[in-house]
């Protein structure tokens, strides 16, 4: 501590590392960094406007009373001003005793003792100087190679990195005292404090169109706020080009594009695969039941036969016998049936729609049921088992329709387009309640969830959609690589 006044809002105290304010059993500190022109002060003088003056290691300083409380609370933008040698102020106040060197005259001059001597200010005949600086653009360089800066737009080469601009303002007051903001619009938001530096300096600043502006104050505070510009451009490499991204995101696209179809191919493979072993599986059923059971059976019927004949006409267990046995020949008809239909399954049994019509045929039962039946696009060969499935889903649709919505009218769709084989079935019966829509089907009753199991082994997908009184309408699309046969696979994607 090397100073001490009694102000009008505390006890201000100085010192070598700042200033600091008491009030009431409070202090409140204001600590200087290393240059700070707050530091090393030795006289305090508060004037009659609440202005205060110091005498500090690096000059006279004049805080306006207006600024006192926004330094105390930290702000950067409280201002000060600041006499030095600049100034013509001789030498540096004494730092070795705590004896003020500062001080109000009663005319209201102000003194203050240095090294050097005694200096007087009068504060209320302090000269300013209202002229603001001229600004001017001097020099623009690309790693130290000058660039002319009277050729017209500044075309810069691509792959610009060090990037210097330098400026200047003409004070003649004091130019020591001239500071400088710059701000090169393009690439920063905010401007930057350059202080007296009088170069801006940017490094890789990219491709692109650019403006440079600097402003400039002269000794007093006073800004010039139109300053002065400088437009310039920097080509891009042809990495940094738009052509060179929309290449590569194209090239990514494609390539995504390419696993899609790797991936869609190995999943149609699997799928084909998996249809392939039920194909080879309904055949050796049928092969088993015709070659083992169904022959055995017929085996043991014509033993029956002989055994009949054996009895005589007039056996009593013989007409009984008679009755068994062509029963027992319906039931081999109706196996031998069933194993045609397997075969036939398995090696594709005609055209999907007429497959459909005859299963339309059989459900009309009188007139008061109609089915309509269309079908759009050009047919190609269906995988049997995909078909199979279709009819299985249709099929329960339909008689859903029948039975349970009490429907008239049902609607048969069935499209071949190049992205897959549809099948929709409609009907404008009571509809399904929305609970059990939500649910996948009633207690017990396993329609709705088998033609979801069925849509789901096929990599199909199935939409239910009904409302109470409106109808049902069920829709199941199977994928090209899936519904038709590999032989015609390719062609079904790309007609």
């Amino acid at each position: 501590m090397s100073a001490l006044r009694q102000g009008r809002a505390g006890l201000w105290i100085g010192g070598e590392r700042g200033l600091a304010r008491m009030r009431g059993d409070r202090i409140q500190t204001l600590r200087a960094h290393a240059d700070s022109p707050l530091r090393g002060i030795s006289g305090i003088v508060e004037t009659a406007n609440g202005d205060l003056w110091l005498n500090g290691a690096r000059g006279i300083v004049r805080i306006p009373a207006a600024s006192l409380e926004a330094m105390f609370a930290g702000s950067s933008a409280a201002a000060y001003d600041l006499f030095d040698f600049l100034d013509g102020l001789p030498g540096i106040p004494a730092q070795f005793r705590p004896i003020p060197t500062a001080l109000q005259a009663g005319d209201g001059r102000l003194w203050f003792a240095t090294t050097s001597g005694v200096v007087t200010i009068d504060p209320d005949r302090i000269q300013r100087n209202p002229l603001p600086p001229p600004v001017s653009i001097r020099s623009l360089s690309i790693d130290g190679r000058p660039q002319p800066l009277d050729a017209g737009p500044l075309r810069l080469p691509a792959g610009t990195r060090n990037l210097q601009i330098g400026y200047a303002a003409l004070s003649l007051a004091i130019p020591e005292r001239v500071r400088f903001r710059y701000r090169l619009e393009g690439y920063e938001q905010d401007w930057q404090e350059a202080g007296t530096r009088r170069v801006a300096y940017y490094t890789n600043p990219g491709p692109g169109d650019y403006v440079f502006r600097v402003l400039a104050t002269n000794n007093d505070g006073v800004w010039n706020e139109v300053g002065a510009g400088i437009a310039f451009s920097i080509a891009p490499r042809y990495y940094q080009t738009p052509w060179f991204a929309a290449v590569c995101a194209t090239a990514a696209a494609a390539l995504l594009w390419v696993a899609y179809l790797l991936r869609l191919r190995r999943v149609s493979r699997q799928i084909h695969d998996r249809l392939q072993e039920r194909h080879q599986e309904r055949e050796r059923i049928a092969r088993e039941l015709h070659d083992t059971l169904l022959q055995s059976v017929q085996g043991l019927i014509l033993r029956f036969h002989a055994v009949t004949r054996s009895l005589g006409p007039g056996a009593p267990a013989r007409d009984a016998l008679d009755a068994v046995l062509e029963r027992a020949d319906d039931v081999m008809v109706e196996a031998r049936d069933r194993v045609l239909d397997l075969r036939a399954t398995a090696r594709g049994g005609g055209c999907l729609a007429d497959m459909f019509a005859r299963m339309a045929a059989d459900l009309e039962a009188g007139p008061e049921l109609s089915i309509r039946l269309s079908e759009e696009g050009n047919r190609a060969p269906i995988d049997p088992i995909v078909q199979d499935e279709l009819l299985q889903i249709g099929r329960e649709a339909m008689l859903n329709a029948c039975r349970h919505a009490g429907a008239r009218h049902i609607g048969i769709v069935i499209v071949h387009s190049a992205t897959g084989l549809a099948v929709g079935v409609h009907d404008d019966g009571r509809g399904i309640d929305p609970d059990v829509l939500d649910r996948g089907g009633r207690e017990g009753h396993w329609g709705l969830a088998g033609m979801r199991e069925r849509a789901a082994r096929l990599g199909a997908s199935l939409d239910i959609a009904s409302a109470p009184g409106e109808g049902t309408r069920v829709d199941v699309h199977v994928p090209a690589a899936v519904a038709y046969r590999p032989r015609t696979a390719w062609w079904r994607r790309r007609g």
